[in-house]
Order: C-alpha cells, then sequence, then structure tokens
C-alpha cells in the first residue's frame, strides 16, 4: 500500500510511519500541505494521512486541500487528523468524503486497526512490501 503522510510534528511522524513499517506499507512524507499537493500529482497512493494544521495551511481552509488532493489522486483514501478539533471542523472535512477523521494525539493501536482492516478488507489497494 502507497500512503502518503501529511505531518509536521515528529512524534506523530514516528507513530505513523512506524505502524506503516510493520505493515509493510511503502510511505511518502511531506511537512507542508503545498508538499502533499505536489508529491500527489507527482505519484499515485492508496492512502493519505493528512493532519489538518500542516504550517502552510489553516485547519479552516483545510477542507480546500482535502478537495485538491482528491482531484490529484481521486482513488486515494484519505485519514484526516486534527489536535485542535471541533464539530464544525470535522463536519466540513467529512463533507468532502474523507475515509476516517481521528484526534491527535493519534493512538498505535487505532493506526494498526485501520491498516488491517483497510489492507484485508480493499481489494482495490495494492500491498507493496519493501524488498518485493
Amino acid at each position: 500500500m502507497r500512503v502518503l503522510v501529511g505531518e509536521d510534528d515528529p512524534w506523530t511522524v514516528r507513530t505513523i510511519t512506524g505502524v506503516l513499517e510493520t505493515r509493510g506499507c511503502d510511505s511518502a512524507l511531506e511537512r507542508t500541505a503545498q508538499g502533499c499537493l505536489e508529491r500527489a500529482e507527482r505519484e499515485s497512493f492508496d492512502l493519505a494521512f493528512l493532519d489538518l494544521s500542516l504550517p502552510d495551511v489553516s485547519a479552516a481552509k483545510s477542507d480546500r486541500v482535502i478537495q485538491l488532493l482528491k482531484r490529484a489522486n481521486p482513488k486515494m483514501k484519505i485519514v484526516a487528523m486534527a489536535t485542535d478539533t471541533t464539530r464544525e471542523l470535522e463536519r466540513r472535512v467529512r463533507r468532502q468524503g474523507i475515509l476516517f477523521y481521528m484526534t491527535k494525539p493519534v493512538a498505535r493501536e487505532l493506526l494498526q486497526g485501520l491498516l488491517d482492516h483497510l489492507m484485508k478488507s480493499d481489494r482495490t489497494i495494492s500491498v507493496h512490501r519493501r524488498g518485493s
């Protein structure tokens, strides 16, 4: 599974990439929304973990980032993550058709369960194992 990680917090990056590595996923890290958009335009991804408050975009404009990511990679599923969350933010982001909304700090067990579920249930996701 190819996964785009849009996150600038070192602890969250380590948690997500660590879980992705244990599941044999191929991941690409971007620390800005612009970097995520540019990467999504160049490469194909099955899944993205997107922090809604990256340095170059506020949570208030994160729904637009999701729209642009989906336009660049229409089949990519998106997991939105927020530290400072409100019901309105969650509603706005969910309207963009995201797969999952989670609050930070992210729980390793939740990430593992989500990835396991996706890898077992979605036949359209290709699994790219390291070294194969």
